[in-house]
């Protein structure tokens, strides 16, 4: 997997036709940085909102698909999954807690985004940390 979160991105959707649109279609744009920051920001939430369930599920139990697949969607490396699991198991109550209101994918994502902060590995080297 790149560090550039394009092909993170393109490494989880397997889309020779995403990779080649997305590549030439922003090129020379002013604002691509805002617009692929609030599209990585949407792609996230929709993540979220569909799976929920089964993401819950595996951050009790520590492992799973959809954990891995976080990881890869915040363009963290492979190398960086351990650490990524363990971070959400070790804030699974509160995971809990904030899937249980309605705005849940927003407010999980700023925590997210402090929690992984506070793990330098996580933070230096996950691209939407």
């Amino acid at each position: 997997s790149s560090r550039d979160p394009i092909m993170s991105w393109v490494d989880l959707t397997y889309s020779p036709i995403y990779s080649s649109a997305s590549t030439s279609g922003t090129s020379g744009c002013k604002n691509w940085d805002f617009g692929y920051e609030r599209y990585t920001e949407y792609v996230l939430r929709q993540f979220l909102k569909k799976s929920h369930e089964q993401f819950l599920s595996e951050t009790v139990q520590g492992q799973g698909p959809h954990i891995e697949a976080l990881s890869r969607l915040m363009a963290c490396p492979h190398s960086s999954m351990d650490v990524f699991s363990k971070m959400l198991t070790d804030h699974r109550q509160q995971t809990i807690e904030i899937f249980s209101k309605s705005s849940q994918s927003k407010d999980f994502l700023t925590e997210l985004r402090l929690w992984m902060q506070n793990k330098p590995e996580l933070r230096d080297k996950c691209l939407l940390s």
